[in-house]
């Protein structure tokens, strides 16, 4: 078509004007020399989702895409009038098998110059599993999981967090649904919040969290909470007692808050204001327990749940 063209223009107006009157005429710019050179097909993540971009150099257009799947179903087409490439949109289905089986036709002001099949694969492995943990007034608290995922592959893929299991002593814990595109051969994060939350006085036995994701396992053991206290003074106002102040050691590998424990004078729990809120893991610090309102107490004891840390006698 290309070579017929060409005669038409060339015995009937000067060349330079011919390919103006076919876009005028045909809608199709074919210059007195054209080419058209396939450079590359290849997947891209942009902002806007996953395409099969077509490179090329060419100075004929339309250029017109159409690529199908392995069935032979279209998948998409585009026409490119100007600029050197057309980009075809990726579909979650066509990316979550991790293989892309694309057949390219292209046709340049008319003619099929492309009909071929490449085929484009992804290949995700978990590199690392790290934990978030932290403390607060609620207890433990695990926060998220960090997956360090690598694509060695060549087609951006999904990576479907249902394939994700989160346990806490064995018990599955729920984390949210849905998958992240991980880019072509890139090392890529994924932060996925858990807001598991284990309550103080669970936390005087021990725990454990196992976190397992494509194929990696990695276990935590959460220790026991260990800490001590000692009364080291009993300030009074008048005959009724206004603060507490401890000597609170931390031996856990968390922060401890004084949230956590309970105030017992003569038998009966107090409420009390503490500066500071908290201990740092392996750290050693006074604490002033102010109560809400003076009382009148004999006998003051510090618990967390059942469990009594100390008791302080200030009978004569």
């Amino acid at each position: 078509m290309w070579s017929k063209i060409k005669s038409i223009a060339v015995a009937t107006i000067p060349a330079a004007y011919a390919a103006v009157l076919l876009v005028f005429i045909l809608g199709t710019y074919v210059p007195v020399n054209p080419h058209f050179t396939l450079i590359k097909v290849s997947p891209s993540l942009e902002k806007n989702g996953v395409f099969l971009t077509v490179y090329f150099s060419t100075n004929t257009y339309p250029v017109i895409i159409e690529v199908y799947d392995e069935n032979n179903n279209l998948i998409g087409r585009t026409i490119v009038t100007k600029g050197d490439r057309g980009a075809i949109p990726l579909t979650l289905p066509l990316l979550t098998p991790r293989k892309l089986a694309a057949h390219v036709k292209i046709y340049v002001a008319g003619d099929l110059v492309v009909d071929q099949t490449y085929v484009f694969k992804s290949n995700l492995v978990c590199e690392k599993i790290e934990l978030k943990l932290t403390t607060g007034q609620e207890g433990l608290i695990l926060q998220r999981v960090d997956l360090a995922v690598r694509n060695t592959g060549e087609l951006p893929a999904p990576v479907t967090l249902d394939e994700l299991k989160v346990l806490v002593d064995g018990d599955y814990v729920p984390s949210p649904r849905g998958y992240r595109i991980i880019p072509a051969f890139k090392l890529f994060t994924v932060s996925v919040p858990i807001g598991k939350t284990v309550d103080p006085v669970s936390l005087l036995k021990k725990h454990s969290v196992k976190v397992s994701f494509l194929g990696k396992e990695k276990t935590w053991i959460i220790p026991r909470l260990n800490v001590s206290v000692k009364v080291v003074q009993v300030i009074k106002e008048g005959n009724l007692t206004k603060q507490v102040v401890l000597e609170v050691e931390n031996n856990w590998d968390y922060s401890v808050y004084l949230t956590w424990f309970k105030l017992v004078c003569n038998g009966k729990e107090v409420f009390f204001k503490a500066s500071p809120l908290a201990v740092e893991a392996h750290k050693r610090a006074v604490v002033a327990l102010t109560l809400d309102k003076p009382v009148d107490c004999k006998v003051v004891a510090l618990y967390i749940g059942e469990k009594m840390l100390v008791q302080y006698s200030q009978e004569s």
